[in-house]
């Protein structure tokens, strides 16, 4: 699934004192975003929970850690496990809905998806500005 992803937004790197607290309360990812938590040094403590906020599992990552992505609309928080934490947060999404992510525009089209895999690129962008260009295909 990963190599399916890509980044539309990292976030800066934040101490035990900088870790904003919405993320250290119960908290989800929009539907069709993944999360990605790197530690740069010290530990995070990372709790999954359910929908009414009981702990599920909790894990401590370090900088030697490659943390999983977070799943889009997975209830969990994270707080600082030492002092020196250092640590940032990277949002992805499909390929495919990465300019709506990025710049804050509805979702695509679900016909522009299904082109999109079934034409290439300039083929697809072709079909979108000039609608009689299908003639020539």
């Amino acid at each position: 699934m990963k190599n399916e992803l890509i980044c539309y937004k990292k976030m800066p790197v934040w101490n035990k004192d900088s870790l904003p607290k919405m993320f250290q309360e119960k908290h989800n990812t929009k539907v069709g975003t993944w999360g990605k938590i790197t530690v740069l040094q010290g530990k995070l403590k990372f709790y999954v929970l359910t929908e009414d906020g009981d702990v599920v599992s909790e894990h401590i990552f370090t900088a030697q850690d490659d943390t999983p992505f977070v799943e889009p609309q997975l209830w969990h928080r994270v707080e600082a496990a030492s002092d020196d934490l250092e640590c940032y947060l990277e949002f992805y999404c499909k390929k495919e809905d990465y300019f709506s992510k990025k710049y804050n525009m509805t979702p695509t089209h679900s016909e522009v998806k299904v082109r999109w895999k079934l034409f290439p690129l300039v083929k697809c962008w072709i079909l979108a500005v000039d609608k009689d260009a299908t003639r020539s295909f």
